[in-house]
């Protein structure tokens, strides 16, 4: 365990906090109206004063809160401010929260926290989950970064056990703007009030920080409510479920770290198999409405949070327009980039009702222009800077589709449960669920495939899982094949990894965090974006033999597959050559 020296950080006036370690237990203690970056993953429980994360305000209410702030995003940051209790910091308080101590560290923890208004306990944030990630090329330094540390002793201090640096002021912090804070109060009041839940939409182009503002609200909403709603529309880069889903989900909890730490079980989802809804328009509007109604038919309705696509041109125009005729909301926020190709129109309610009126939406609609329905929408409009462009650059670099990749492996590594033992290394080695051929019906989203190869389809993918009456399968021409679904929105129970599928017995083995008794139930397996992430083929050792991986094939033109290091690197830079050149002035004949 290292340290910068407290006397060292009492020079610096810079310096704000002040850290001490005792056996697997560290204690930090801030001065008031000070903010620090966090780097790394730790519990942490306030025990005296008070603090805030994100929006969210941590009390000594005895509680740890898991904090995830890796180099994948901008760090979180820890604030404090002054705080009103009257309680006194005591060597019996000490001692009560933190059993362990001996009476000569709580006296050094006393003299230390002098001049401090707040003290929080830091713990070790254990998870299998996350060392499971961590373990997998390219997502090493996830939350590890061993760049950073030769600059331990001038960025600050740098737990060695508990993998967590301490920072006073990050490059790559993330950024709250007043708006924020302006929005947050808004939503609070408008939820204090006699009046109906409110209902805030976010919306606003690709990377405009639209997430970061959805996760600041519902942890400002669970200050002053139990619980918040969160109607997640985001098919690319979904919240709580992997990609390729609408849902719902109640947040009683914080969001402390970004979307792959904080998987949740929705209250209703549906998957539509895309990151973008281009070629099945209708089937978007359909899901949306069948997500929405769970929200609806809610006998206390908590606020709502509504995230919406980055799309902000043709289609993408139309499918908000829609998500605020379903909704219905109180409030809208706007977020403008300082790319102008990157914004919305302004969305004001009377540009939804002229939308509504023109050939565009009666297209998608099938309407004729006589029946076009009159719209009367009632919301404040919020029009608010984006500031995700001017943020430095993180440590690791990571494009979209990894993000996707980081929420999938969050969630099947669930499968590894919470208790492991030496003998399980690998996903592969979690035991495995069977489904009978004879009683599963499956979709191919996005792609035509003929009935006798729809097994080859979904071997080795992450298929999003459903429960639905026999009448709505539909029979197919080869009797001794899957059945074939009609096309209107299913409840997605979860996902699950298909891991192989053996044709002689008739089964379908499957690897998911579902409990026993939900899948049973499943008779409907639906595939589209989430293919499965070679990290969970390559580069994985394994107690058993890998399929499709570690032995020979005997088929001919078949072969097992083999790792292709640093492929998106070459292709990125082959792409770059081959642009460079063409904008070179062509010769003259």
């Amino acid at each position: 365990m290292s340290y910068v020296d407290e006397s060292e950080l009492d020079q610096n006036k810079a310096n704000s906090f002040v850290v001490r370690s005792f056996r697997e237990v560290d204690v930090l203690m801030v001065k008031q109206k000070s903010e620090v970056s966090l780097k790394g993953k730790a519990r942490i429980k306030c025990i005296k004063g008070k603090a805030n994360i994100n929006g969210f305000r941590i009390y000594p209410d005895r509680r740890y809160h898991s904090v995830f702030s890796p180099n994948s995003h901008s760090l979180l940051t820890l604030t404090t401010s002054k705080s009103r209790s009257t309680k006194k910091f005591t060597d019996s308080v000490l001692k009560d929260e933190i059993p362990s101590l001996r009476d000569d560290e709580i006296s050094e923890i006393i003299n230390s926290a002098r001049g401090h208004s707040t003290v929080l306990v830091i713990e070790r944030e254990t998870s299998q989950v996350y060392d499971f990630i961590s373990g997998l090329d390219g997502f090493q330094c996830l939350f590890d970064d061993v760049s950073t540390k030769q600059q331990q002793q001038q960025d600050g201090a740098f737990s060695e056990s508990l993998k967590l640096q301490i920072v006073n002021d990050a490059p790559n912090k993330m950024l709250i703007p007043d708006y924020y804070t302006k929005i947050g109060s808004q939503f609070i009041k408008d939820f204090g009030s006699n009046k109906a839940a409110p209902v805030f939409v976010i919306s606003g182009g690709k990377d405009s920080g639209k997430s970061t503002l959805c996760r600041y609200l519902v942890n400002k909403a669970l200050n002053s409510c139990p619980a918040v709603a969160f109607l997640d529309c985001d098919l690319g880069q979904s919240e709580f479920t992997p990609s390729g889903c609408i849902s719902l989900v109640i947040v009683s909890e914080p969001l402390l770290g970004p979307p792959f730490t904080h998987v949740r079980q929705p209250l209703s989802s549906c998957y539509l198999g895309s990151t973008q809804p281009r070629s099945s328009c209708q089937y978007y509007v359909q899901c949306l409405k069948h997500v929405y109604s769970s929200y609806s038919m809610l006998e206390k309705k908590p606020p709502l949070i509504v995230n919406t696509m980055g799309w902000v041109e043709g289609l993408g125009i139309y499918f908000l327009v829609e998500t605020l005729l379903i909704t219905r909301p109180t409030d809208v926020v706007q977020i403008e980039s300082t790319h102008l190709r990157q914004n919305l129109p302004q969305l004001l309610p009377s540009f939804v009702t002229e939308f509504t009126q023109g050939p565009e939406f009666l297209r998608q609609k099938d309407w004729d222009r006589k029946e076009s329905l009159s719209v009367e929408l009632e919301y404040k409009l919020y029009n608010v800077k984006s500031v995700a462009p001017v943020q430095p650059g993180n440590t690791l670099s990571l494009v979209p589709a990894s993000f996707r990749e980081l929420m999938s492996l969050s969630y099947i590594g669930q499968s590894l449960g919470d208790v492991v033992t030496d003998e399980l290394v690998s996903i592969h080695d979690v035991p495995m669920h069977k489904v009978s051929l004879k009683d599963v019906a499956i979709r191919i989203f996005g792609a035509d495939i003929h009935r006798s190869h729809i097994l080859c389809a979904i071997n080795a993918s992450i298929v999003a899982l459903g429960s639905i009456p026999k009448d709505m399968f539909q029979k197919g021409n080869l009797p001794n094949f899957p059945k074939d679904l009609k096309k209107v929105p299913i409840e997605c129970l979860g996902f699950g990894l298909v891991h192989h599928v053996n044709v002689e017995e008739e089964m379908i083995y499957m690897i998911s965090p579902l409990p026993h008794s939900v899948l049973n139930g499943v008779n409907c397996l639906m595939s589209g974006c989430d293919g499965i992430s070679k990290h969970l083929l390559l580069k994985l050792k394994s107690t058993n033999e890998l399929p499709y991986v570690g032995y020979p094939m005997d088929c001919l033109g078949c072969s097992s597959i083999k790792p292709r290091g640093r492929y998106m690197h070459r292709k990125r830079k082959h792409s770059e050559t081959r642009s460079s050149d063409c904008s070179k002035t062509p010769r003259k004949s």
